[in-house]
């Protein structure tokens, strides 16, 4: 048996009986499943370690990967090398920052972080045939809908709800146990059911109540961010995608929203929201948008800090020794300017654009327009949101943007899944 990746074969480390290898094979890609169900699952993690549900599936699909001779070097096909040289950018960075600042330890726990998150859950969760792309995205949206009805139930019908879930505020924390990184999350899966309604996958009595019930958590997360996240990716897939029956999927959305306010008010909404998103939409001014004044003082103080580390950065997890402030700052792009120079940022910054370019040269055709329409919205959010967050090797990132870069190159680089040898350039 062999592995490969994207120049030709390679031995496999681990001779196994045929019989073996096929038996563990047919876990394979349950697993994957498995490890994409509980990637928002946050909550579910071993105390003391960031080792989460989801990562101890990602480590069993792995093995098995490894056992049965089917692991890949290049999950992304063709596109991997900008993947790759991505990270190795961005890691990069970061080790030369830690090594320079003496912030070894700390350098090794985020460089760890990031290398499992960037490398080695590629590696399981990718080289899929579209049909099992589409099974992923969908086994996704599903999750996102569960932690929205669990948010849902909480916020609603719950008698004081443990904080990890529900802030002092009102705001839903939900099993991501952030606000904002929940709110991120519920803008892509959003985006990944008008998806998989237009491709068919789902049938339009399921598109709107999914949507409707993950559009209503992003709400109870009073994140302003999220709820941008969300318009702008619905809006950049709608325009992109342009046929009718996405079109009347959005429209129907839309008009059962305002139905909705308009029959009960806004009364209906949660106070959450209207007292931290409401006032910034209407009266257009973001000093009311929540914590912006406080993020912004933050990004100010990463941009002054910038200008002396632009080739040398401080290390990982080294921002929030210098910050006034005690904490990093909330834009990843300052900070990994800041912690690991301009080759970090070049790295982060290749990963994502990237991904976005991938999606356009996608749309430039039309067999795969949709699947091009909805790649770039996703890689849109997240260049988006990135602006509202810090370190970003967290699985529930990860895992969405894996998906769709899979989805991306299967019909080109792997038309049939796993059974496909990477192909060459």
């Amino acid at each position: 048996m062999t592995m490969t990746n994207h120049i030709g074969p390679i031995p496999a480390s681990v001779p196994v009986h045929s019989g073996v290898a096929k038996v563990a094979g047919r876990f394979e890609m349950p697993l994957a499943a498995a490890v994409v169900f509980l990637s928002p699952f946050n909550v579910i993690r071993v105390p003391g370690v960031y080792l989460t549900a989801s990562d101890i599936c990602v480590l069993v699909a792995l093995f098995v990967l490894i056992i049965t001779g089917r692991l890949t070097l290049a999950p992304f096909g063709r596109f991997s090398t900008i993947w790759y040289g991505g990270f190795l950018a961005l890691a990069g960075g970061l080790l030369i920052g830690s090594i320079a600042n003496q912030r070894l330890v700390e350098g090794a726990e985020v460089l760890a972080q990031y290398f499992f998150a960037m490398v080695i859950v590629p590696m399981v969760i990718t080289r899929r045939s579209i049909d099992e792309c589409h099974t992923l995205i969908g086994i996704f949206a599903l999750s996102m809908c569960v932690a929205s009805l669990h948010g849902i139930y909480l916020i609603e019908f719950a008698t004081n709800p443990p904080l990890n879930f529900v802030s002092i505020s009102g705001r839903l924390r939900g099993v991501v146990e952030r606000s904002n990184e929940a709110a991120a999350l519920g803008a892509m899966a959003l985006v990944a059911v008008l998806y998989l309604g237009a491709e068919r996958q789902i049938r339009r009595t399921i598109v709107l109540p999914a949507a409707a019930v993950i559009l209503y958590g992003i709400f109870l997360t009073a994140s302003n961010t999220g709820l941008f996240a969300a318009g702008i990716g619905a809006a950049v897939y709608t325009a992109l995608q342009r046929t009718r029956r996405h079109i009347g999927n959005m429209l129907l959305l839309v008009a059962m929203g305002v139905l909705v306010i308009a029959v009960f008010g806004t009364d209906i909404l949660p106070a959450s929201f209207m007292n931290r998103v409401a006032g910034a939409l209407t009266s257009a001014d973001l000093s009311q948008a929540g914590s912006f004044d406080g993020r912004m003082e933050l990004v100010q103080e990463g941009w002054d800090k910038a200008a002396d580390h632009l080739f040398i950065g401080i290390g990982a997890d080294g921002y929030r020794y210098i910050s006034r402030f005690d904490q990093p700052v909330h834009n990843t792009y300052v900070l990994m300017l800041v912690e690991g120079g301009a080759l970090s940022l070049a790295g982060l910054v290749m990963m994502f654009a990237g991904t976005a370019m991938l999606g356009i040269a996608r749309t430039l055709y039309r067999p795969t327009r949709n699947r091009g329409a909805f790649v770039l919205a996703m890689a849109l959010i997240c260049l988006l949101v990135l602006n509202a967050f810090a370190h970003v090797f967290a699985r529930f990132w990860i895992v969405p943007v894996v998906l769709v870069i899979a989805l991306a190159v299967s019909g080109s680089d792997y038309p049939h899944g796993r059974s496909t040898p990477a192909r060459k350039d």
